[in-house]
């Protein structure tokens, strides 16, 4: 037997997959929006969080454009973004 594919054999629809994916990034997008809020009021537990939440990712689409130097700038740009949201943006 084969592997079953997303909607296929579920009975989900491209339409119930299409909403499945909005909630989805729009869980994200509000969860994200949560924490630029705290790290503004200078909530170092957010700033850690949203470090932990997109360090790999970062670095794996650095890695692509500059190689074995991708933590080290995905390191400068949390640094500048830091810097920034103390700053009050």
């Amino acid at each position: 037997m084969g592997e079953v594919v997303s909607g296929q054999g579920s009975g989900a629809s491209a339409g119930d997959e299409s909403r499945s994916l909005v909630g989805y990034y729009a869980t994200r997008v509000a969860r994200d929006a949560a924490l630029a809020v705290r790290i503004r009021t200078g909530d170092d537990e957010a700033y850690t969080e949203l470090y932990n939440l997109y360090w790999g990712s970062l670095c794996r689409a650095a890695a692509s454009i500059v190689g074995d130097e991708a933590p080290d700038v995905v390191q400068r740009v949390f640094s500048r973004f830091g810097s920034a949201a103390s700053a009050g943006w």
